[in-house]
């Protein structure tokens, strides 16, 4: 579809293994809208890129048509770009830099005009500073480069220019040529390196019209880079790939080279050179308050110098777009206090809801500005201080099972409280998720009071196995878009295929809902009938009771696992497991009986004695899952015997067994065994063992061979079967002493 393409195909099809073409053509097409296209869909469409859930719709649309569908902010374009270059096999990642500078020019500085209330101004649009912009990093080697730039390379889809025909997207720009300031290299990194490397004055208008220098603690350009971390949803810092610590010797020598290399016919003059105030001002209110509250503000201010001073500030507000334009101040307030020198004071300033509401963009973000300045002086001094503050939304709650069987259905609780002493009306929710449901559903929900609670459940059935992840989107009238998710693992329909961690999950998860339900409210139910305690050596029996609590007949399958249970209750790989088809009729009960064999359970992975039954009854719309714990009642095996041992010398050892219960142990044999230790297996025969009591057996033999060895003991008796237990010891060779 690429217009390049298809004016000379054999030329471009030549160039498919090269990853620098494919992923410039592929931005190219993917940000083809200029910003004007951009702002009129953002403008004209009704749904904006911030109810965008993902990139499926856009891709479907695009394929559908056969015309790129518009979109309109740089997250839409990295999201769509992302998807595309992963399915093409290129390794490909969503990169946000906060505080972007939107530097086309390259000059590596941008002039921050402010009137005289603090407002900021625009004289153009290319003094704006993104709040946040968003690229992606494709993984490549870089042949016409140096190998050590290899590997990450900046990728930006979204234009910044008018389009004229030419590629459209910027990069691939290798991250350490960013880092290192070598800006020359291909492709585009002088307008990356603009990107994060951009110095800032403020420029105060003062009453007379003209713009003087204030000093300004305003934000550094590119002061976090992210993108999201590997296995998980937690935010990965990578500002230090493409910079070195702020105000390290390679970070001032990268920003040399770069500014020789991009300023050369620039004049150097001293506009980056920041002067000492005699005021510093800060504001110390949170940059995260919530919606529907009203917003505190505090500001601190310090006279450093050393003179008394009459100062005035002033607090305003102005809502901003993701690109850094600022709207019109809608709130302000002044002070005017004095402070004499070393003095600070503490002033704080309240807006409240009514105020901001109906001021708010979609991004629900506002700009508070702090200007000090002496009101009696022009040329007196001038401080700026700024601080983005994000109004809060309330949090859209997803309340599911963490683990769903394949083909079964499944509900999700979708709550929000509704924060606002308004009624929300128009309220739509919109679902999509990969596995989970076919395309987008949506659903209207009833209107929600002041202070209420909007609880609506979302049945689904999910249809792909893996880690899959449920999207929900809120609108309503006053509130706009809130969006959440939630994940969750989806099993096979077949049981026989689940891990012993799929099973551990599958049962963590039925045992947390069955604290809050009876199985009287399931469709089907099971419960497991077996002994408490069992004497090790004997066989386990075990009844199953399926119940049937529909009015229709069901075919189902039920299954029995059993496994070891470590010290720490953690569940060891299962042992013994048998499953079998029931047919139900409708209200009817049915029992299954089984038996664990002693052979099956005689060997423990961790010593342990304490076994887990889980039982599970599956039909094609709901899966039910019980478990039980029994006890295995076996006598405790003690060898005591040397660490170590001369070989062909006589070793006594002696085997203690403590009866376990209320009876005596009779026809008690000891076997002993060990390569190395004992030529052939012995038996000895022991005195009965009275109830609670130990009783005792000495052991002589001579070892032949050296080396460590172990010693394997095992007793039986009339109650207990294939009692094991071992212990090594070092056997040295006949003419080497042990060392004591």
């Amino acid at each position: 579809m690429s217009p390049r393409y298809q004016e000379d195909p054999e030329k471009h099809y030549l160039k498919r293994n090269d990853p620098i073409y494919i992923t410039q053509e592929i931005g190219d097409m993917i940000g083809r809208w200029d910003e004007t296209d951009r702002v009129n869909f953002m403008c004209e469409n009704g749904r904006p890129s911030y109810a965008l859930l993902s990139s499926v719709p856009i891709l479907r649309l695009w394929f559908r048509d056969e015309i790129q569908p518009a979109y309109g902010h740089h997250w839409v374009f990295a999201a769509v770009l992302c998807t595309v270059l992963r399915c093409l096999g290129i390794p490909t990642r969503v990169v946000t830099n906060y505080n972007s500078a939107y530097d086309t020019d390259q000059s590596l500085q941008k002039d921050i005009y402010y009137d005289k209330n603090g407002a900021r101004i625009h004289r153009s649009r290319n003094d704006s500073l993104w709040h946040f912009y968003v690229w992606n990093e494709c993984w490549m080697q870089r042949r016409d480069l140096c190998k050590e730039y290899s590997g990450w390379q900046v990728l930006d889809a979204t234009a910044q220019l008018k389009y004229s025909g030419e590629l459209y997207c910027s990069g691939p720009a290798p991250v350490r040529a960013i880092k290192e300031g070598q800006v020359e290299l291909n492709y585009d990194t002088k307008l990356i390196f603009s990107k994060v490397y951009t110095d800032t004055v403020v420029l105060v208008r003062d009453s007379q019209g003209l713009f003087r220098k204030a000093y300004s603690k305003i934000r550094h350009v590119g002061d976090g880079i992210s993108t999201k971390s590997v296995g998980s949803d937690a935010q990965n810092d990578i500002t230090l790939n493409y910079k070195y610590p702020k105000g390290s010797k390679e970070e001032h020598e990268a920003v040399e080279r770069a500014k020789q290399l991009m300023l050369k016919y620039h004049e150097d003059t001293d506009n980056n050179s920041m002067f000492l105030s005699p005021v510093i001002l800060s504001i110390t209110s949170k940059n995260e308050q919530l919606y529907g509250e009203d917003i505190s503000l505090s500001v601190i201010v310090s006279n450093v110098s050393g003179e008394e001073k009459d100062l005035e500030l002033v607090l305003g507000a102005q809502s901003v777009h993701d690109y850094g334009i600022t709207r019109t101040q809608f709130w302000s307030q002044k002070f005017h206090f004095h402070l004499s020198s070393g003095e600070e004071i503490s002033v704080s300033g309240r807006m409240n809801y009514c105020t901001y509401k109906k001021e708010l963009l979609e991004n629900n973000l506002m700009r508070i500005t702090a200007l000090v300045k002496e009101p009696k002086h022009d040329h007196g001094c001038y401080a700026l201080a700024d601080q983005d503050v994000t109004i809060c939304k309330p949090s859209l709650v997803i309340q599911m099972p963490k683990v769903a069987v394949q083909f079964q259905p499944i509900t999700a609780m979708v709550a929000l409280s509704n924060p606002l002493k308004e009624i929300l009306n128009e309220c739509l929710i919109r679902t999509s998720g990969k596995g989970l449901l076919h395309g987008e559903k949506i659903y209207r929900c009833k209107d929600v009071l002041p202070g209420d609670k909007l609880l609506y459940p979302l049945t689904f059935i999910p249809t792909q196995v893996g880690d899959r992840r449920l999207y929900v989107q809120l609108h309503s009238d006053k509130l706009g878009v809130i969006n959440g998710f939630q994940g969750l693992q989806v099993l096979s329909c077949d049981v026989q295929e689940w891990s012993t961690h799929h099973w551990e999950e599958f049962h963590k998860m039925t045992e947390e809902s069955s604290r809050d339900r009876s199985y009287d409210d399931d469709l089907l139910s099971l419960g497991i009938q077996t002994l408490d305690t069992v004497l090790f050596g004997q066989d386990v029996p075990i009844t199953m009771k399926v119940s049937n609590h529909s009015q229709r007949k069901k075919n189902v399958s039920v299954f029995l696992f059993a496994q070891y249970l470590d010290d720490n209750g953690i569940g060891c790989p299962y042992f013994w497991k048998e499953w079998s088809e029931l047919s139900l009729q409708a209200n009817q009960d049915n029992t299954v009986k089984a038996q664990i064999h002693r052979l099956e359970y005689a060997v423990s992975p961790s010593e342990t004695n304490v076994i887990r039954l889980i039982g599970l009854v599956k039909d094609v719309i709901g899966t039910q899952c019980v478990s039980k714990k029994l006890i295995l009642l076996k006598p405790k095996v003690v060898i005591k015997m040397p660490k170590e041992a001369l070989q062909y010398s006589l070793i006594t050892v002696t085997v203690s067994i403590t009866n376990p219960l209320q009876e005596k142990l009779e026809s008690c044999v000891i076997t002993v065994s060990g390569e190395g230790l004992i030529h052939k297996e012995r038996s000895y025969r022991c005195d009965t063992i009275d109830l609670n009591a130990t009783g005792h057996c000495t052991i002589t033999f001579s070892p032949s061979q050296s080396g460590v060895r172990k010693l394997h003991v095992r007793f039986d008796c009339r109650q207990f079967r294939d009692v094991t237990s071992c212990h090594d010891v070092d056997v040295v060779q006949a003419d080497i002493l042990p060392v004591k």
